[in-house]
């Protein structure tokens, strides 16, 4: 079974004032060693043989790419995240819920020697509609409690377009948490590994225990749960 701990580092960091919320509320200035050509390299590193939908995936960010206008923020105490706003085109097929654009981002994790430590696809979908940009701070509402107020919904994507988790944030604080995870299925189909998915849905509240609702979604020969498209996963 594939398990998405990422939960559960959330549900502990809503719990803890951390040492990068105190940075937050400095004046302290973050730079970056990312260049756009070494983010280009990277992109161009993550591109896979035989997926389609992957790479179509990864050129669109490459257009769509906003270097200009990239920002940064602390992660955590030891690291920090390069804040890329992407072109509002709907090259993915999370780009638009309930008729409304959202805005899009690349989230690329780096340490303090300029690794690259992780990279997210970002889609946020603001509460209120004027909203054309994340304000300073606004990813903190996902990295931990935090006291910018922002409402809306963050999905968070892998390079595959595959929608992995979403949190609705209300004040800056997580209310709800959905998160997609799997155990392969190996009696469907005898060319292709498959997957049963389930959607885990935990309510965090402010003066009780986060509860957890588990729904199991069907099976996908694909690398996204039922009703969304990815590439095969050939044996």
């Amino acid at each position: 079974m594939k398990k998405i701990i990422i939960i559960s580092l959330l549900i502990i960091s809503l719990c803890t004032i951390t040492y990068a919320q105190n940075r937050i509320g400095s004046n302290e200035v973050l730079t970056t060693k990312l260049t756009k050509e070494k983010l280009i390299e990277y992109l161009n590193k993550s591109v896979v043989s035989k997926k389609p939908i992957h790479n179509k995936f990864l050129n669109s960010i490459y257009k769509n790419i906003q270097f200009d206008k990239l920002t940064v923020e602390w992660k955590d105490n030891n690291s920090k995240v390069v804040i890329i706003p992407l072109k509002t085109t709907a090259f993915s097929q999370h780009s638009i819920k309930n008729g409304v654009h959202a805005l899009q981002y690349l989230l690329i994790g780096e340490d303090d020697d300029g690794k690259i430590e992780g990279k997210k696809v970002v889609f946020f979908f603001p509460k209120d509609k004027s909203l054309k940009a994340m304000p300073k701070n606004g990813f903190n509402s996902y990295f931990f409690q935090s006291n910018e107020q922002i409402d809306g919904t963050y999905i968070y994507a892998e390079f595959s377009d595959f929608k992995y988790f979403e949190a609705d944030v209300e004040s800056g604080r997580h209310v709800q948490i959905r998160s997609w995870d799997y155990k392969n299925n190996l009696t469907i189909n005898a060319d292709q590994n498959c997957r049963t998915w389930r959607l885990i849905t935990t309510f965090i509240y402010k003066d009780k225990m986060p509860t957890e609702k588990i729904e199991v979604l069907g099976n996908t020969c694909t690398e996204c749960p039922p009703g969304y498209i990815c590439d095969t996963i050939k044996k």
